[in-house]
Formats: C-alpha cells, sequence, structure tokens
C-alpha cells in the first residue's frame, strides 16, 4: 500500500493494494486527493472506502476529496465534500458498486452497540471474504455452541445468512479462508471440515478427518495449503476436564491440506510444547507463528476449567516442517483465549484471560515483526473480556464478542469494536 508523504494533497493509490482489501467489482478508486493532509491511506473493500488520515494531520472542515475512478469504459472524477471525521458519503461515478465513504484518524476507536442482530457469544470465527466480514458459530452460556452464519459489508449492519449451518455448532475451531471459501475446521472436539463459498451451502469436506477432535487449534491458509497446528485435548474421554482421572493434553503437531478433505501430518512433534486457547492463526511475511496459548483443566472446588499452563513463547516456520523460537517473552503478560491476526504491517493480540479465566483483558499489542510485542499507543476503550473475535478489515481492525460476564449492563458480548491503527 503505497503513502505518499510531503504533498499539499495527498494521492492515494488503490490498485493491488495488499491486505484483505477486497474489491470484486469491475471498477476501482485509482486516486484520491484530500486536501490539507500529508500522509494518508486508501482502503477500498468494493462496499466501503476508508481514507485514514495521520494522526499529525491538518484538515480542516468540510474538506473535499476528489475521487478517480476508473471502470471498462472510462476514467472519471467525482469531488466528495466531508464535514467530519467518521461522516458517510456515497460515492458513485458510474461505478458497478458504488462505495459508501469515510475519513479516520488513526489511532482512533469507534463502536456499534449491535443491539438488533446477533446476541453475545465467545470463540466465534470472524472471516474478511470478498471484502465482507462474516461471524460464524460460537458460544453462549445456557444455550451452548451456536450454528449461524452472518454478514457484515460495513462492521455496523448484519445480515442473518443461515441459523442453522449443517455443521454441530462449535465454538473455538480453526476458522479460515481458504482458496476463496470459508471453512470450519474442528473445534469443540469435533473433527469434521466444512467450507462454503457463500456461508449458506456448506459442504461436508471430512467427516473424521486424521487430526483428530481438538478445541483451539491453530489455521492458516497460504493460498496453496491449510496448515492446522496446536489445539487442546482432555484424556481419556472427551470434556473429562472434572474428573479425577482427566489430564489437560495440548498438541504439537502440524497437519497440510490443500483442500480441507485430504490430510497430511508434516511434523507429528515439533518442537514447541503443545497448547491450545489461542484464537486466530498468524501468516506473515511467508512464514506460520504461534503466540502464547496454554491449556486449561477442572480443579477440585471449581465450577468452570481453570488455567493450568501459560506460555510467552514465539515459535515460526516457513513449512510447518521446521520450527525455529522467535522470543522467550511475549512483551505482555502471558495469558490464554487471547485473540490473534495478522495485517500487512505486523500483528496484533487482543484481550484475553491473565493468570486465571476470570482474570478478562482489554488490552492490544501489535508487533512489526510478529515478535517484540508492544501494547498499542492508544488504549483500548473495550470492555474487559476472552475469546473474543478478531480479524483485518480493510485497514481496520474489528475486535466482537467475547462473555458478558462483567455484570448485567456489559456489552462486551455484543458491541462492535472498531479501531484504526498506525
Amino acid at each position: 500500500m503505497s503513502v505518499l508523504t510531503g504533498l499539499a494533497a495527498a494521492l492515494l493509490c488503490l490498485a493491488g493494494c495488499g491486505g484483505n482489501d477486497s474489491n470484486p467489482a469491475n471498477d476501482e478508486v485509482v486516486e484520491v486527493a484530500l486536501n490539507g493532509c500529508s500522509q494518508a491511506e486508501v482502503h477500498d473493500s468494493g462496499e466501503i472506502i476508508y481514507l485514514l488520515v495521520a494522526r499529525s494531520c491538518n484538515l480542516t472542515f468540510p474538506v473535499n476529496a476528489q475521487f478517480r475512478v476508473r471502470n471498462a469504459q472510462r476514467v472519471a472524477t467525482l469531488v466528495v465534500e466531508f464535514s467530519g471525521v467518521a461522516q458517510e458519503k456515497q460515492v458513485g461515478l458510474g461505478m458497478t458498486r458504488p462505495r459508501t465513504a469515510s475519513i479516520h484518524r488513526r489511532g482512533s476507536w469507534r463502536s456499534f452497540k449491535n443491539e438488533d442482530s446477533w446476541g453475545w457469544r465467545d470463540g466465534a470465527g470472524l472471516l474478511v471474504k470478498n471484502g465482507a466480514l462474516f461471524l460464524l458459530g460460537g458460544y453462549r452460556a445456557g444455550e451452548g455452541s451456536q450454528r449461524e452464519v452472518w454478514k457484515s459489508a460495513n462492521a455496523r449492519d448484519w445480515e442473518l445468512l443461515i441459523e442453522e449451518a449443517p455443521w454441530d455448532g462449535r465454538h473455538g475451531a480453526g476458522w479460515v479462508v481458504h482458496q476463496d471459501r470459508l471453512f470450519v475446521i474442528g473445534g469443540d472436539l469435533n473433527d469434521d471440515v466444512w467450507s462454503s463459498a457463500d456461508g449458506v451451502t456448506w459442504r461436508l469436506e471430512a467427516l473424521q478427518a486424521p487430526f483428530g477432535k481438538r478445541y483451539t487449534p491453530n489455521a492458516v491458509s497460504d493460498g496453496k495449503q491449510i496448515l492446522l497446528y496446536a489445539g487442546q485435548y482432555w484424556q481419556p474421554y472427551d470434556w473429562c476436564a472434572f474428573a479425577p482421572e482427566c489430564k489437560a493434553v495440548g498438541f504439537s503437531d502440524v497437519w497440510s491440506s490443500a483442500n480441507g478433505t485430504s490430510w497430511s501430518v508434516l511434523n507429528a512433534a515439533a518442537p514447541w510444547p503443545g497448547r491450545g486457547l489461542i484464537h486466530g492463526a498468524v501468516r506473515f511475511k511467508e512464514r506460520f507463528y504461534l503466540i502464547g496459548g496454554g491449556l486449561k483443566m477442572g480443579l477440585v472446588g471449581a465450577t468452570v476449567a481453570e488455567t493450568v499452563a501459560e506460555y510467552q513463547d514465539i515459535w515460526s516456520s516457513a513449512d510447518g516442517i521446521s520450527w525455529r523460537q522467535e522470543a522467550t517473552e511475549l512483551g505482555f503478560q502471558p495469558r490464554t483465549h487471547f485473540s490473534v491476526t495478522a495485517t500487512p504491517k505486523g500483528c496484533f493480540v487482543s484481550d484475553g484471560s491473565v493468570g486465571l479465566q476470570g482474570n478478562f483483558s482489554n488490552e492490544v499489542f501489535f508487533a512489526s515483526d510478529c515478535v517484540r510485542f508492544a501494547a498499542i499507543p492508544d488504549p483500548s476503550p473495550m470492555q474487559k473480556r476472552h475469546a473474543s473475535s478478531l480479524a483485518y478489515f480493510s485497514g481496520s481492525l474489528v475486535i466482537l464478542g467475547g462473555p458478558p460476564y462483567a455484570g448485567p449492563e456489559s456489552t462486551a458480548g455484543t458491541e462492535v469494536w472498531q479501531y484504526f491503527p498506525d
């Protein structure tokens, strides 16, 4: 993504921009001129356009943004006046799919109450495909694991695609986009694999995949293959966490599949201690990462499973076979049930249970190399949570979900937060 600095008006390139931006329309915004801003960046999902301006950007509203749009027939220019930050304006100009455009300062947070769509849940999948967000599954206390699939083009307005997907309800699955399909892999001690092109029609790829039952595995695609690694189980039988004979088991094996149907083991015993309780997975600059994690177990006198191991090491691999240790410390307190995601500029970690399962966090950390993590410069205004859903969406972070256990007034489970990082 190009950023032009030192100009009276910033010209912003959209064609071929990186990250998770995806413009499925047959036209593109090729330039935007924004008066009064020397540093800026633009993200076009095909449905929305975010104009991201530097913290120090000297914008005096109202401000004009000049959009230059190219499609199969012509190149045309449109001037749109914005009266403030986050104001939404329609940008048409003969595009096959008009966009909703808005300006946002880097380092800013905003939230959407989300009072009329999906209910609170934790451990749900949040995936970005073709410029849209997909929310899958998740767990609700008293109701169990969900099978719903929701879709949003802007993180604010959500559409229920299907109330009961054909896969068993689950949370803590391997959620991943691979070869333009949504994948649901394991989770809640399931060992099946499902995929969908649209979130509505689902195809069973594997009924009993050879990687076996596991909870909170890492699943990530490099475009050619899906890597599945880590995750937790309880021996000697499913969900025995509170039985005297039970033992928490972390997996350290690595599996690969090109299609979600046929799986092969790449490394039966990677050098890192087995662990799970990580939501999401990371691939950055051609390498796969394992960041922290831990295990939980039912303890005597406890009513919920409690943390029994926390890891603070970081490992990476180019192929899933050979792994190298990148760090012995995380740069933040070790934790479980945190969320991770990668962006073109680095990796983010959000929230989690610190020390104890009930000690929730609202912290967010960033590492430009996915190794040296530090707190972001803009403290999170979110309520504390764990097992959130985290995604990189058109130049922003979207964070939602997590249990509203902080009290009856808590909106941690339903409120959607969006952060525009540097």
